[in-house]
């Protein structure tokens, strides 16, 4: 109970700066909290050594990249899919198109882009499609 406390309290002690990182934080201790009989097996020092800041704003970035996904979804053309070389696949949208190796599907290929792209990079890209 001490290493769920302590983690609690390293949670509660980011200060969130943007509604992706409260999220992230709620989302965090929730997880902590349904699993904490898995703290056992993990040694206090690991659990003092372990970045909780960085579990948040990589949580806190995934459900922000989410917000791309209908943008993106309502701004394809098409997606060119090559049977004998899906290296080449490209999704298409009107000013441009995105190399999405091996995806299969408009959904595959978002996804792809999504979780190989930086924040940064998805909102240029949205800077370019509009």
């Amino acid at each position: 109970m001490e290493k769920l406390k302590y983690i609690i309290n390293e949670l509660n002690n980011i200060k969130p700066s943007n509604k992706y990182v409260s999220e992230a934080v709620k989302d965090r201790i929730k997880y902590y909290n349904e699993t904490a009989n898995m703290l056992k097996n993990v040694s206090f020092e690991k659990i003092q050594r372990f970045s909780f800041l960085s579990e948040v704003l990589q949580k806190a970035e995934n459900l922000e990249k989410l917000n791309f996904v209908p943008i993106l979804l309502d701004k394809v053309q098409m997606l060119e899919v090559h049977k004998y070389a899906p290296e080449l696949n490209r999704l298409h949208f009107k000013s441009r198109h995105v190399n999405v190796p091996q995806a299969k599907t408009i959904a595959d290929a978002i996804t792809q882009v999504i979780n190989n792209s930086s924040l940064t990079s998805l909102n240029d890209l949205m800077y370019e499609l509009n």
